[in-house]
This record gives C-alpha cells, sequence and structure tokens, in this order.
C-alpha cells in the first residue's frame, strides 16, 4: 500500500516539493509528452535495494519533472545527476526546488550509500529541452525513464544513446517505471540491450505495470 505520509516526509527531507500532478496545456504536447508525475519514493527504496548502479555512476533522468528521483539518488549516492525537462512550468517549479534542496539540511546526513564518498558534492543539473535533442554525454551511463513521453520519442532518445556508445564504448544501463508494452518491446526486440531484470512493486500496488524493468549494454 502506498503510505502518502512518507511521500510528504521524503520530501521534507530533500527540503523540495514533488508530489502534484501537471496536465499539459498545450495541446499539441500532448500527443508525445506526457504529464508531470513523480515515482513513489516507496519505489524509488524498491529499486535501489535491488538495483546496484555502477561505481561511476552518472545519472541521467528523461522527462524529470519536478525532480524527486534526480534528488533522492543526488542525496543518497552523491552521484552526478542530471535532469531533462520540457514542460516550462514545471522547470520553473524544478529550478524553485534545486534552490530549496542546496538549502537542505546535511548535519545529519547519512553518507553510507556514497558512491563517492568523498567530500566533495557531485554536480546536478537540470536543463529545459527536448529529450530527443539532449545530447548525450561519454559520462551518461544510468538512463531513467517513467513514461515520459511516446514511443517514437523514446525510440529517437535510445538512437542517441546508440551513437553515443558507438563513439564512446561504454556500460550503460537503462531504467524504466510502469514500462508501456511497446517500450519493452522496442528495447527488447530492437536494441543492443538486454534485461537484467524485473522488480515487481507488489507490495505497494496491485497493478501489474506497476514494476521497473533494468536494461544494460555490454562492452564487447
Amino acid at each position: 500500500m502506498l503510505k502518502l505520509w512518507y511521500e510528504t516526509a521524503m520530501d521534507t527531507e530533500l527540503n523540495v516539493e514533488t508530489i502534484p500532478l501537471r496536465e499539459w496545456q498545450d495541446q499539441a504536447k500532448r500527443k508525445h509528452y506526457n504529464r508531470t508525475e513523480s515515482t513513489p519514493y516507496q519505489a524509488i527504496d524498491e529499486l535501489f535495494e535491488y538495483y546496484q548502479m555502477p561505481h561511476n555512476a552518472n545519472f541521467v533522468d528523461f522527462g524529470c519533472g519536478t525532480g524527486r528521483i534526480a534528488f533522492y539518488v543526488h542525496n543518497r549516492f552523491n552521484v552526478p545527476v542530471t535532469g531533462v525537462e520540457l514542460n516550462p512550468l514545471t522547470y520553473k517549479d524544478l529550478q524553485k526546488n534545486l534552490k530549496t534542496y542546496n538549502k537542505r539540511d546535511l548535519t545529519s546526513d547519512d553518507r553510507s550509500d556514497y558512491i563517492n564518498p568523498q567530500n566533495k558534492i557531485a554536480p546536478i543539473n537540470f536543463f529545459l529541452e527536448y529529450a530527443e535533442e539532449f545530447q548525450i554525454q561519454k559520462e551518461h551511463n544510468v538512463f531513467y525513464f517513467f513514461n515520459p513521453f511516446s514511443t517514437p520519442i523514446f525510440e529517437a532518445v535510445i538512437n542517441n544513446i546508440k551513437k553515443s556508445l558507438k563513439k564512446h564504448p561504454r556500460q550503460v544501463d537503462i531504467i524504466l517505471y510502469y514500462p508501456l508494452y511497446e517500450v519493452q518491446s522496442l528495447l527488447e526486440k530492437q536494441t543492443i540491450f538486454k534485461r537484467l531484470g524485473t522488480l515487481y512493486l507488489d507490495e505497494i500496488y496491485e497493478d501489474e505495470f506497476e514494476k521497473f524493468l533494468v536494461y544494460r549494454y555490454m562492452v564487447d
């Protein structure tokens, strides 16, 4: 069962506001870009009990919304994080969250999960940009998607990742939350990524689509 109090408590801990939904006001955008909606914190907790990021993780969230998983990953693991968002109203809220997040209380910060345990805080950056036009950097190696856009846009982003891999070969992971069948099919039948595993969220939801799929590209 989803614990709403935990959603609020985690936002408070991170000093952000990521709970509200937002529908697109631009009707033309609705065809390919989905509403702003955050991954539940309980689900994120489950994900990182199941999945271990690489030691050199550089996390990218496409359709990052108000930044929930971006702030969570940055705060818990101290790895570089990038968020890509297209909705200008959501991006405005995202920038407010970044300012308050940077003022969060670190006196009781638990660094036991830090992948980069040094004192230097890893960078966190957000971009107001079309996902399919975002330039994949050679350091980017963990990509997260919570159904932010249509399958054609997703395919364009995956193709950009593949181009980056051809130019800069490296291990790359792709994480899908609440994946559509078309997206699953695209990754499993048409690309170089192999499924690492599936995490069902039975204890939180009764919806069969409430799950994470993790895919990986390995360098030969």
